[in-house]
């Protein structure tokens, strides 16, 4: 499931709460915690995958931007952006 890939593999916390049904997300980050992104449970599937792609759109510009502040390290290191692949099936 692609939850578990931001999880497990990218770092960002994923919650399905009850929000107000004009809120599909709300996306926080802290350097304590991460990012960490709660979804409205009671959004259809289609809306809350779109969801967690727009967060994950949103976390990787905040550690692009965060790698970018800290001046990059040197010419041969890369933004910090995860390698998603998709699978058949």
């Amino acid at each position: 499931m692609f939850r578990d890939v931001l999880e497990n593999d990218i770092g960002l916390r994923v919650f399905y709460v009850d929000l107000p049904s004009n809120y599909s997300e709300i996306y926080v980050y802290s350097d304590q915690l991460g990012g960490c992104l709660a979804v409205n449970r009671h959004h259809p599937m289609e809306w809350r995958c779109w969801s967690l792609v727009h967060s994950l759109g949103h976390f990787l510009a905040h550690r692009q931007a965060e790698w970018l502040r800290e001046g990059a390290g040197g010419a041969d290191e890369q933004p910090i952006t995860p390698k998603l692949g998709c699978r058949d099936g």
